[in-house]
């Protein structure tokens, strides 16, 4: 007789569990980092779309953002005006330093960053991004 034995099988089957743990712990963190990064990446592009507008003088005004607990504000002027008409929602799960709500004003067509510069971390478990924005209006990630 030509078969496998028992424990030949057991061994397969272990192997197999094994390997299918491994795949779901890579899998879970690949999920967790992605979750960090999206959301670093819609800062970002809020972040640009409100240094474009600045630099495009558009209604003549300083632009900036807002980042809250439950949202993304895109807003007109040199101070938050308490309304907002272009927000986005953001994942209360990952956590924002310096502490929210965090504003960041583009000067009207210099683009310089009048208030805000510095540097953002997204947190969530173990993961984390930045984003450092300068003086003069860089964004870097």
């Amino acid at each position: 007789m030509g078969g496998f034995t028992l424990i030949e099988i057991l061994v397969i089957v272990g192997l197999f569990g094994l390997l299918a743990a491994m795949g779901a712990f890579i899998g879970f963190d690949s999920i967790g980092r992605s979750s960090v990064h999206s959301e670093r990446d819609l800062v970002v592009l809020m972040l640009t779309g409100a240094r474009t507008r600045t630099l495009a003088n558009v209604n003549e005004k300083a632009q900036g953002v807002r980042i809250t607990n439950n949202e993304i504000i895109l807003f007109e002027g040199t101070l938050y005006p308490g309304i907002n008409p272009r927000s986005t929602p953001r994942n209360s799960a990952i956590t924002v330093s310096p502490a929210l709500p965090v504003d960041i004003i583009f000067d009207q067509l210099s683009a310089n960053v009048t208030m805000g510069a510095g540097t953002i971390t997204l947190t969530q478990d173990t993961k984390n991004a930045t984003i450092e924005i300068n003086g003069q209006g860089r964004i870097d990630w």
